[in-house]
């Protein structure tokens, strides 16, 4: 989700005319009432929680299928895929639109979102404080590396990309976002490394 809030508020001003085209990113096609940030709804960004927890459970069935099958290689090959398949569903299912504004007891754009948007920042990282810290199964090596920079690296970019587009009403987001996750990122990183077998 952070790196969301640095993603869409540049993609949604990157766009271009070249020729008589009219080219861009991409676009969210909401009302002038809906609540957003920076033109981005709100239920955009715990919609990336969702999304990464539905593939999460769906992944951890699949590996439970796998070794349930004996681990047969037919098994092994398809069950990403369906999983995924499943995930996608979930993300389209009522259940999505509970979590992301309370339907159908709100209607989506209402500020209920607002609601929603903290408790997919507050809970994840509470669970994340409290049951994570310490499980890691072993330290961090140099070989982990590339999961830390490369969020970093996309960080960057946004802002940079921010700077020389001249999207200064947004440059604050991308820079909160970049330095919180880039400030996670590292904390456990070096948590990680010092962790003993």
């Amino acid at each position: 989700m952070l790196q969301d809030f640095s993603i869409d508020p540049l993609a949604i001003r990157q766009v271009h005319t070249v020729g008589e085209l009219t080219s861009g990113r991409w676009n969210w096609l909401i009302s002038s009432t809906d609540v957003n940030i920076l033109n981005v709804p709100v239920f955009n960004f715990p919609g990336w929680m969702l999304i990464m927890f539905y593939g999460s459970i769906c992944l951890l069935i699949g590996r439970w299928w796998f070794k349930k099958s004996g681990y047969k290689t037919i098994v092994g090959i398809i069950y990403p895929f369906v999983m995924m398949f499943a995930a996608l569903l979930l993300m389209i299912s009522p259940i999505s639109n509970f979590l992301l504004w309370l339907g159908p007891i709100f209607e989506k754009g209402q500020p209920i979102e607002w609601v929603m948007l903290a408790f997919h920042l507050l809970v994840p990282t509470l669970l994340l404080i409290f049951f994570w810290r310490g499980k890691n199964l072993r330290p961090f090596t140099t070989n982990d590396l590339p999961i830390f920079l490369f969020p970093t690296a996309l960080h960057v970019m946004d802002i940079i990309f921010t700077i020389a587009g001249g999207f200064t009403e947004i440059l604050w987001i991308v820079i909160l976002a970049s330095v919180v996750q880039t400030g996670f990122l590292w904390f456990y990183w070096s948590r990680g490394r010092r962790i003993e077998l």
